[in-house]
């Protein structure tokens, strides 16, 4: 948990949310669909949920919503490595004209 503490507390997480904050736009995000690569290809302890997980935490400090729907594709690119090497996920969010 102290990592993902630390990631919130990052000047480039910060500048997200006071951009957020100045467009009024927290309320209004529809969807969040990423791809993370795993830096790492190459060792095979490692697989690309770590980063994923905290690009998720970010996303949930900057939002403050559940979304409605998510979805996680984890996929094996290099037949060397023993874990995953690409994510994708998509989460979308309800969203009502006020």
């Amino acid at each position: 948990m102290n990592g993902v503490i630390t990631l919130l507390l990052h000047r480039a997480v910060r500048k997200m949310e006071e951009i957020i904050y100045l467009l009024g736009a927290r309320e209004k995000f529809l969807y969040f669909d990423s791809i993370r690569i795993n830096p790492r290809l190459f060792q095979q302890d490692i697989n690309v949920y770590g980063p994923c997980s905290h690009d998720l935490s970010i996303l949930d400090f900057l939002i403050e919503r559940k979304p409605v729907f998510s979805q996680r594709l984890m996929v094996f690119v290099m037949k060397e490595t023993i874990s995953e090497n690409i994510a994708y996920v998509t989460l979308r969010y309800d969203y009502r004209l006020q």
